[in-house]
């Protein structure tokens, strides 16, 4: 069983089980969203506890065609422990489909993956940084 959300939907959510109102929710995850902003853009991780660390990475883009490479700064993320602890407590997930591990419900959930992408996934290939594939 899986529980789709929206981004709307995930505002209501957290509206819903905090007790804080709408407005006040989405306020405080763009103001965490500013901060985070400001410090990857000074080079530093930034953690949100109990959820993930962020973390500023310089990568590089190359073009094969124009024989060019273009650095740019992604982002890397990390879930937090006690997220990962929670995804794997069978006793607090609820939303798992009857006789069924959570890993499997998860696999049968990720149905938005097309069979190319996950044998590339598999074989360690990133698609979209090879053009012509795409």
């Amino acid at each position: 069983m899986s529980i789709d959300m929206n981004i709307s939907d995930r505002y209501k959510e957290i509206s819903r089980l905090s007790g804080a109102s709408e407005e006040i929710v989405r306020a405080v995850l763009r103001a965490c969203q500013q901060t985070a902003a400001k410090s990857l853009q000074g080079g530093n991780e930034v953690t949100i506890p109990g959820l993930v660390t962020f973390i500023p990475t310089v990568k590089s883009n190359i073009d094969i065609q124009k024989q060019d490479v273009t650095k740019y700064v992604g982002i890397r993320a990390k879930a937090s422990q006690s997220l990962t602890a929670l995804m794997n407590d069978p006793n607090r997930n609820k939303y798992v489909s009857e006789g069924k591990s959570i890993v499997e419900d998860l696999e049968d959930n990720l149905n938005y993956m097309s069979e190319s992408d996950i044998q590339a996934k598999n074989a360690g290939i990133r698609l979209r940084q090879i053009g012509s594939l795409t």
